[in-house]
């Protein structure tokens, strides 16, 4: 099988049960291991990772001698929920078996999360927001922990209370409306023309959209500018 994301992992005391001229690496050990390598490739507190149902799969007793537990990640497959990861046992720098290390894996992070119900078309303001310590092993990617970013959207759904802030759930407000009367500037030079037109698409800012110059009743393609101004090339 092919390996991805190898991890040397450095115990500073590998327990072993150690007979004459062998000895069999603890589970302890390889769960250290695990936690140890989850929480370098999710860059999360080990606090913020929980492993349950741990399983050490065909461990079986290696040389005596110094011990050292290599992990590898088998693809690219979320570290998260029920994860399996292989890992190589060497002694006295020899690789001596590779075993399989199973658990599940429950991640938990600080999110965006809505104070109150939020209405569809609203825009959210900070009041509106706070951080809440969930587990995201069952979420999608498409969650934050930056109030920031999500200050300033529209919703497009109605979002409950203390229910977590999806990137679906938000968008960037529209600058106009169809149907909004603005400004049509077009400009060269030192010469500046204007127009009234009503807009025949809805546009965020710097989009470019249908108007309709409504003394010519052309349509043209014009930048958004801001809600009451967009602008054609001259």
């Amino acid at each position: 099988y092919e390996l991805h994301s190898c991890a040397m992992i450095n115990l500073k005391k590998i327990d072993a049960k150690i007979g004459k001229s062998s000895q069999i690496v603890s589970e302890a050990s390889f769960r250290e291991s695990f936690v140890q390598y989850l929480s370098r490739h999710l860059e999360k507190n080990r606090s913020d990772i929980i492993v349950s149902e741990f399983k050490v799969m065909r461990n079986v007793p290696v040389p005596a001698g110094k011990v050292r537990i290599r992990l590898f990640q088998n693809g690219n497959k979320e570290l998260a929920e029920y994860v399996k990861l292989k890992a190589a046992v060497s002694v006295n720098g020899s690789v001596e078996s590779k075993v399989e290390l199973r658990a599940w894996v429950d991640v938990f992070e600080k999110v965006v999360c809505a104070s109150r119900d939020l209405k569809s078309k609203e825009i959210i303001q900070k009041k509106d927001l706070h951080l809440e310590r969930i587990n995201i092993s069952r979420l999608s990617n498409d969650v934050t922990g930056d109030l920031d970013s999500v200050v300033g959207l529209m919703v497009k759904h109605r979002i409950k209370a203390n229910r977590c802030i999806k990137s679906w759930m938000v968008e960037k407000p529209y600058a106009v409306e169809r149907g909004d009367m603005v400004k049509i500037l077009a400009e060269s030079g030192t010469l500046t023309v204007t127009a009234p037109g009503k807009t025949m698409d809805k546009g965020h800012q710097g989009e470019v959209i249908r108007v309709q110059n409504i003394m010519s009743q052309k349509t043209i393609y014009a930048k958004v500018m801001s809600s009451s101004i967009v602008k054609v090339d001259f």
